[in-house]
């Protein structure tokens, strides 16, 4: 398994994007283009040793901490491992930073599954109240903060959220 790091747009996955996060989840191309632009941006790019694309890592280098915004493998690749593996990559990738991602408040069967995976993975679910900035024009909405490899601190929390606020 690779990770790439791809500041180009690429077609398959920007499909892949666009049919897996709901609108208020996603940016519109435009804003894409510029955080593509922002060295702090890192769009990786997931393919197997075959080099078959399997999906994308999109995450946030805020310094202290490694914002995960946008993860997903193909719908045909998922339950294989890939998922386990690409996080396993991760945490070598960012060896001493805190990887934060947001998940959906588990409420039906796939989110808690999402959650419970992520926990298996050694990801932390955090308390905190976190109401997510839309990406567009909706209205915003409440996600969950988990992080790798321990909870966050307050003060964390609210680093986060500011950095979060301001890129997207």
């Amino acid at each position: 398994m690779k990770l790439i790091l791809n500041r180009e747009i690429n077609q398959s996955l920007w499909a892949l994007y666009m049919d897996n996060f709901p609108p208020e989840e996603r940016r519109t191309i435009e804003k894409h283009k510029a955080a593509l632009s922002d060295e702090r941006f890192l769009p990786y790019e997931i393919y197997d040793d075959t080099d078959e694309l399997l999906g994308l890592f999109y995450c946030w280098d805020a310094g202290g901490f490694v914002y995960g915004e946008h993860f997903v493998i193909m719908p045909e690749k998922r339950c294989g491992g890939f998922g386990r593996a690409v996080i396993e990559q991760l945490k070598r990738l960012i060896s001493g930073k805190v990887l934060i991602l947001e998940v959906e408040p588990p409420v039906d069967e796939m989110q808690l599954r999402r959650v419970e995976f992520y926990k298996r993975e050694g990801f932390c679910f955090n308390d905190y109240e976190y109401i997510h900035p839309s990406y567009a024009n909706h209205e915003p909405y409440r996600l969950n903060i988990m992080s790798f490899p321990r909870a966050l601190t307050c003060e964390e929390f609210t680093d986060f959220r500011t950095f979060a606020f301001s890129v997207i």
